[in-house]
Formats: C-alpha cells, structure tokens, sequence
C-alpha cells in the first residue's frame, strides 16, 4: 500500500517539469550562495 503510495505521488510529481525544475534549482542555488557568501567574506581566525 506505501508503495502504491509512493509511487503515485512520484507520477504526480514528474508531471509538472516546473516541480522537477525546482527541485533541481533549488539545492544548487543555495549551494552556490553559501559558498559565494563564505568567499566573499571569509571568517577571520586572529578573532
């Protein structure tokens, strides 16, 4: 029944590419301004 579940769900999802797009986007997006924010201004180890 879970898996049933699961994988409606999943056929859902990957109907609409915008939900594909996101969850794609998302993750590199806040990846990529974590580490532009930690080189831009790198915390000082002489604190």
């Amino acid at each position: 029944m879970t898996a049933l579940l699961t994988r409606r769900y999943l056929v859902e999802y990957g109907r609409r590419p915008m939900n594909v797009v996101l969850l794609a986007v998302v993750p590199i997006v806040f990846v990529t301004l974590s580490a532009g924010r930690s080189w831009i201004s790198p915390r000082s180890s002489e604190a």
